[in-house]
């Protein structure tokens, strides 16, 4: 059964996919989610998915 943070990291992803950062920020705001853990998931998803480089990786 999934815990919390991996329903609210699955409800983020299909944010981001469907309408980008600046809504999943904005569902964080209303929703009294702290950026810092939305703005994680959305970059660790960015990585996993090579829509980011990381910096130590060129």
């Amino acid at each position: 059964m999934p815990n919390s943070t991996s329903k609210l990291a699955e409800k983020l992803l299909i944010i981001f996919e469907m309408d980008g950062r600046d809504a999943v920020e904005q569902y964080a705001r209303a929703n009294g989610i702290p950026l810092a853990v939305c703005r994680k998931i959305i970059s660790d998803y960015e990585v996993a998915r090579g829509l980011r480089t990381l910096a130590a990786g060129g």
